[in-house]
This record gives structure tokens, sequence and C-alpha cells, in this order.
């Protein structure tokens, strides 16, 4: 008996999937969109996965990237079951699928399953060629959306801000490449789970508050403080959040590393303070510079100087007080000829 983990929300191909893999004896488990394939893979590890493209929250595309990043599922038997192979077939080829299948009428589906079975069983991986593709033919509406969204794919995987869709509750459906760099993760580990898991910091609950907000209704857009930030890792980061409502509530967040312009402002405040140091300083050696320059009374006897406070102080004492100079005290040769005779002769 095999398991299988079919990954559909067409639910006309759902109940045939269904009844032609439980008439072979297979195992079988559900999910509408590749998100809830995530959680069923948590406790559940098929043999095969048989999944669509084009589904809501995580597409197809990209949960075959997950199970081929994911140790615990890498080997699982992977076939891609989709009505855009006509379209599309060139980017699924890139998937590193065990079989593609291209969707046909409904009475084609049980024939499919036994190919399906059939290949698992003989061990045959990697098949290069679409089966079912004859005879169909590309759709011009079809291959114009898909270019549009390769596109767009191109432009989210090249930007240099980390760019993510959730859901309402907070879980990451897409991401872009800066993303995983950003929370260092690979796809596997990063699409699929809490965005507010991989994010610290007091304002992490505004966050959840404001996800709170969302499931009820569309909250105005929210922008994280860059005085307070958030942190991603050891790296500070911006947040910005905006909801929408379609068919379901989605949220777009843009998560910005602000770690090199925190650095710049602290090393920048960092040098204006010494600035203000050196400019206090300068301001109170120039102040006490002006006290000696300008016109200072002194005593045309004892040679003693008036202070600020009509006091009378000797030189020495007044130039110490008012100066960064120090008094050594000597005796010039005038004097000693004056009050020393008989040293200064025999000198």
């Amino acid at each position: 008996m095999h398991k299988v983990l079919i990954v559909e929300n067409n639910p006309v191909f759902i109940k045939l999937l269904l009844h032609a893999l439980e008439e072979k004896s297979c195992e079988c488990r559900i999910a509408e969109d590749g998100l809830q394939a995530m959680i069923i893979l948590q406790s559940f590890q098929p043999d095969i996965v048989i999944t669509d493209i084009i589904m809501p929250n995580i597409s197809g595309d990209q949960l075959c990237r997950i199970i081929r990043d994911t140790p615990k599922t890498r080997e699982v038997f992977l076939v891609v079951f989709s009505a855009i192979l006509a379209e599309g077939e060139s980017t699924i080829r890139e998937l590193d699928c065990d079989l593609m299948i291209a969707k046909g009428p409904a009475k084609t589906v049980q024939k499919y399953v036994d190919e399906i079975l059939a290949t698992f069983e003989k061990g045959i991986r990697k098949q290069k060629h679409v089966v079912g593709i004859r005879g169909l033919q590309p759709r011009a509406v079809a291959r114009e959306l898909l270019s549009v969204r390769d596109h767009y794919s191109i432009i989210f995987d090249n930007l240099d801000e980390a760019v993510v869709e959730l859901t309402t509750n907070g879980d990451v459906i897409f991401a872009n490449n800066a993303s995983y760099k950003l929370v260092s993760c690979t796809i596997g580990s990063f699409v699929g789970s809490k965005l507010l898991s991989h994010l610290s910091g007091p304002p992490s609950v505004l966050v959840g508050d404001w996800f709170d907000a969302a499931r009820k209704s569309i909250p105005p857009p929210f922008i994280s403080d860059y005085e307070n930030p958030l942190f991603c890792g050891n790296k500070a980061v911006q947040l910005r959040l905006v909801a929408r409502k379609e068919e379901e509530t989605y949220i777009v967040g843009i998560i910005q590393d602000i770690s090199g312009r925190k650095a710049a402002d602290a090393l920048q405040k960092s040098i204006e303070e010494k600035l203000r140091q050196q400019n206090i300083a300068l301001e109170q050696a120039l102040l006490e510079i002006k006290q000696l320059t300008g016109i200072l009374p002194l005593c045309s006897f004892c040679k003693k100087i008036r202070n600020s406070k009509d006091q009378w102080e000797d030189v020495d004492v007044y130039i110490h007080k008012n100066s960064a100079a120090d008094i050594s005290h000597s005796i010039c040769p005038d004097c000693v000829q004056k009050h020393y005779p008989e040293y200064y002769e025999d000198s």
C-alpha cells in the first residue's frame, strides 16, 4: 500500500484522483493548497506527492522546491499534474519533479493514476517528457498570464529588499531571494513558517496586534519604528505590512535591513558628541585666554594685580588661577646684583 498526498484545489479532480488511488489500495491525504500540504507533511510521510501548480497560498511550484529542499521529503516521488503544462513546460521542467502529467478530460484520470503508480513501482525517476500533452494546444491567454507571472518573479527575486506574502495568520506563503538571505533560511524552512518566529524585540507585540486586526478587517498599513527597531537575528530591520482584500485578505510585507544605517547613525552621533565636548573645552580655553589678554590693573609699587572681586593678588597667584600656566620661582641677574652682590661678583 502506497501513501499518497494529493495537492489540488479543484473538487472534481480531487474526487477523481482519490477514487482512482483508493481503488489501488493507496492511503491518501488531501491538501487544497501548498500551505495545507506543508502542515500535513509534518505528520504524514508520503511515498508519492501529486500536485497542481496554480493554487492559492503556497503555489505548486513553490511546494515542489520546498519538498526537494527538505531532507525529510527530498526523496519523495514527485508528480506535477497540471493544466498549464502545455504553456509552462519549460518552467516546470526546472522543478526537479519525477513525472509531469498534463490534465485532460476526467476520463483520463484513471489511466494517469495507473501510470503514476507503475512508474513509481519501477523506480523510474526524473522523466523528461510530459504525459498527456499530445494533442493539447497551448492557450494564448494562459501563456500570457504565465509570462507575466514569471516576469514579476524575476523582478522580486532581484530586489535588494526582502518581500514576503502572508496570510492573516502571519504564515509566509511567498518570499523572494532577499528574504532567505535576511533570515538565513532556505525555502523549506521559511515558506510556511510564521513571520513572527523570525522577529524579536518589543515591537513584535505590535506586529501580532496588527495581524489580529487584519483577521477582522483591513487595518491601516503598518510601519515599524526606526528608532525602536525589530530584530531578525542580530540584524535591525524595519517592517512594512499592507493588507488587501480580494476573495480573501492577503498581506504583503517588506523587510528592510537597517543595521548599516543604524551603525552609521550611531557613529555620527558619537562624532557629534566628541565635537561638542571639544567645542566646550575650546570655548573654556578661549575664555581663560581672554582673561589674560585684557587690560590688567597692576599696582605700580607692589606689582599686585586686582582681580574681578576687587581683591589684590600677587602676580604669580593671579596667573596660576587664571591660566593653565604654572609658576616656578627664580631670581633674575639684576635682582641678584641688587640683593646679593657678593654672589653676583663671584658668578
